[in-house]
């Protein structure tokens, strides 16, 4: 009986094996439901009275017929396959391993990258160091989204009860997700905003560092507090209970956008119940008081009732700079391990401080994250993968989802294309994520003056960033800046008079999401433009899970499309056709504060940097009265460049200066960004010998410098010297340009680049 028990056992295994592999059920379930099947590096706690060589004879029947067929597939938790290290050849194949356990990576990079999986070119080119590191160590690595993890009805359920909108807090269910699988030991979570600076050092050094039999989870200080950007899980049954606490966590603590909040209160919980000796009732939880929705008072909170918990020592050389005094607690004996050296940023401080030779570099909400992310990747990948960097303006970098179209004007014979072009804005002042609504429409009603109640910039964005929606519509013209200081602040643009837009004009906007937005129900207009009750939202008919939907991909949208590095590389992209970058390039402009001009100006600094030279051609003969001048220097003639572009070069001198430079819009949005010492510290001395002797790829002019009787000298120099197929007109008027002015244009330009295209 015992014989023919085996038997049966093994025959019957094997049939379900080669049935589940012909029918694409996926081996990792086939070994999960094995009678031989254990954890990874687990050999305990496995009872039978079969031994475990015939418990495990189906696997190998199974490892010897699935070797004939060599298929692949991807599996549900995420869009590619995981790989692993060869480690005699130091090459990872592409293959799904046989055996979780002996084949299967023993560690996995997780990533969270967003609602759709789509990335700006930053985060992209972070994500792509980061599976590299992956590959090169033998990692296996998941790049999660709600598209790779399949939706139950229960799950689904779960994410929507808990917040389906806030993407990024979905980070303790997909993790849960990843265990349940049982494919590896640790599980090493990212955020997409962490650039691997030195792939050499190698993740076990952290991971191997701690009690294997007490430690189930690896977390990272900062200076305020933990991270959750950049943690370790082992995959027990611990971790399971932990994610399970900070998921609940965090439908107690859903009115913060801030997602490390839950994490830190879940942790309070966690330490206090591996420490029996002190008693912890939940005190920080918002649900518990309302304080506690103020960041600085929760983690009060939190860093005393640590104190309570009692700490060990903090590791050495440790600093003063980190609050309380070196950001969480270091647990001794404790399921939870908090370490330093991992999580490091830019003024971070003390022993997390970035520094060459850094593990990482963590941009975790830095005013220019994207660039640093797409700086700092280009050079790990030139460095350690002999990956040459990306041409900027070539296709294959330049993601732009739009076609832009360009309106025919014939003249004659000749036909010219004048290509749409929009304001744009710095990409430092967009928000991550939407951040949590405590009002349905800002204050702000354009053309009231009497809404117009903020005191700084800081609380002008504040207003959106808290709202629902803002209203906005057509002044003068329909390109403006406000419409993309709504989108930044994570607020959804409530467009009037949407449907009167051009179909040629705010080419780079989402208008069928205004649309979309628009439509939601229990949002409502009565009809006065001026009046701000005719604006409402009915919280009790929103449909709240549709308008984060509809806001996040505003949000991504614009953050895609409409910063001024987008913009610029659109511009460059179109004039070169796609190939090579411009080496050299001249800007002319007016003296006058001119949003396109000036945002793109800014977006071509942040692109080629000292290569583009700008310029105001005759600044000294320009009438002073409408350019904004240096109150520091009353009657000094104006420069040679747009003064109120540049922040370092005047703005140590006063207070009564800096409000003297604030300029068109209060100065807000684009004005004062650049350095005068980094990005505007060029020679302008030589520039009309530089043109006559043909050193300028490109020649950019402003419709304002061509329209400027005391500019027209340097007007006619360029037409002399620079022909019309490297020179291009930036036309930024509130209305289109007339037949016989894009006819001057034509003769000067071939590249007519027009915001306002009827």
């Amino acid at each position: 009986k015992q014989h023919h028990a085996r038997a049966h056992l093994i025959v019957a295994t094997t049939a379900w094996a080669v049935r589940s592999m012909l029918e694409g059920t996926g081996r990792h379930i086939f070994f999960r439901r094995m009678p031989c099947y254990r954890h990874p590096r687990t050999m305990s706690g496995i009872k039978s009275r079969l031994s475990i060589p015939l418990r495990c004879v189906g696997a190998l029947v199974f490892v010897l017929t699935a070797g004939l067929f060599e298929r692949t597939r991807e599996i549900s938790i995420m869009p590619g396959t995981v790989e692993r290290a060869n480690q005699n050849k130091k090459k990872v194949t592409d293959s799904h391993s046989l055996m979780p356990g002996l084949f299967l990576p023993r560690i996995a990079v997780v990533q969270y990258t967003g609602s759709g999986g789509s990335l700006s070119e930053g985060f992209e080119s972070a994500v792509s160091v980061m599976q590299k590191y992956a590959k090169l160590h033998g990692y296996g690595y998941y790049a999660l989204n709600e598209k790779s993890v399949a939706m139950t009805d229960m799950n689904r359920e779960e994410l929507e009860r808990f917040g389906y909108h806030k993407h990024h807090w979905r980070k303790p269910f997909y993790l849960s997700t990843l265990i349940l699988e049982g494919k590896h030991e640790w599980l090493a979570y990212f955020d997409t905003d962490v650039v691997i600076m030195d792939p050499t050092q190698k993740l076990e050094t952290w991971i191997d560092s701690v009690d294997v039999n007490k430690t189930h989870m690896i977390i990272t200080d900062d200076p305020g507090g933990i991270n959750n950007g950049i943690f370790f899980q082992k995959a027990t049954s611990w971790s399971l209970t932990f994610n399970k606490l900070w998921w609940e966590e965090r439908q107690a603590l859903s009115k913060s956008g801030h997602d490390n909040w839950p994490f830190m209160s879940a942790l309070l919980k966690s330490w206090a119940t591996a420490h029996g000796n002190y008693s912890y009732d939940d005190e920080c939880s918002m649900a518990r008081s309302a304080e506690m929705e103020s960041w600085g008072n929760f983690y009060n909170c939190y860093s005393k009732h640590l104190g309570n918990l009692g700490r060990s020592t903090h590791p050495s050389g440790c600093t003063e700079d980190f609050p309380d005094p070196c950001g969480s607690a270091y647990r001794g004996g404790s399921p939870i391990f908090a370490t330093w050296g991992i999580n490091k940023g830019y003024d971070f401080g003390g022993k997390n401080n970035w520094a060459p030779g850094s593990f990482s570099l963590h941009l975790a909400g830095h005013p220019d994250r994207e660039h640093l992310l797409l700086q700092r990747s280009r050079e790990v990948l030139e460095k350690y993968f002999s990956e040459a960097p990306v041409n900027e303006s070539g296709p294959e970098f330049h993601h732009l989802e739009i076609a832009p179209k360009p309106a025919l004007h014939r003249f004659g014979s000749n036909v010219i294309s004048v290509w749409p072009i929009s304001f744009s804005a710095p990409e430092e002042i967009w928000v991550p994520v939407v951040r949590p609504k405590t009002r349905g429409f800002a204050a702000i009603i354009p053309g009231n003056l009497s809404t117009y109640s903020y005191e700084d910039e800081d609380s002008y964005y504040a207003g959106y960033r808290t709202s629902m929606f803002a209203v906005t519509r057509k002044k003068e013209g329909w390109d403006c800046m406000r419409h993309l200081e709504i989108m930044a602040a994570g607020c959804v643009p409530y467009f009037i008079d949407l449907e009167n837009i051009p179909p040629l004009t705010l080419q780079f906007y989402p208008k069928a999401l205004f649309a979309e937005a628009k439509a939601i129900r229990g949002v409502s207009f009565l009809g006065d433009t001026l009046n701000p009750e005719s604006f409402r939202v009915d919280m009790q008919l929103v449909d709240f899970d549709q308008y984060y939907d509809v806001a996040t991909r505003i949000l991504e949208h614009s953050r895609k499309h409409l910063t001024t590095r987008a913009m610029a590389r659109y511009l460059i992209r179109t004039i070169t056709k796609g190939d090579a970058q411009p080496k050299h390039v001249l800007m002319a402009t007016n003296c006058v504060d001119d949003y396109l001009t000036d945002s793109l100006l800014h977006g071509l600094k942040k692109i080629l940097g000292r290569n583009l030279i700008d310029f105001v051609p005759e600044a000294r003969t320009l009438p002073t009265e409408p350019c904004v001048q240096d109150a520091a220097h009353p009657g000094a003639p104006l420069p040679e460049y747009r003064l109120n572009m540049y922040m370092d070069s005047w703005a140590a001198s006063s207070s009564e200066n800096f409000e003297s430079r604030k300029g068109y819009g209060k100065g807000f949005t684009i004005w004062n960004r650049l350095s005068k010492q980094n990005e505007g510290n060029v020679d302008r001395s030589r520039v009309y010998e530089d043109i006559t002797e043909g050193k300028f790829d490109f020649v950019i002019l402003s419709d304002r410098l061509l329209h400027q009787p005391e500019q027209k000298k340097f007007v006619a120099h360029v037409q002399l010297f620079v022909p019309p197929n490297r020179t291009v007109v930036l036309i930024g008027g509130d209305f289109p340009a007339g037949r016989h002015e894009l006819e001057s244009f034509s003769k000067i330009s071939d590249w007519i680049f027009q915001r306002e295209i009827y």
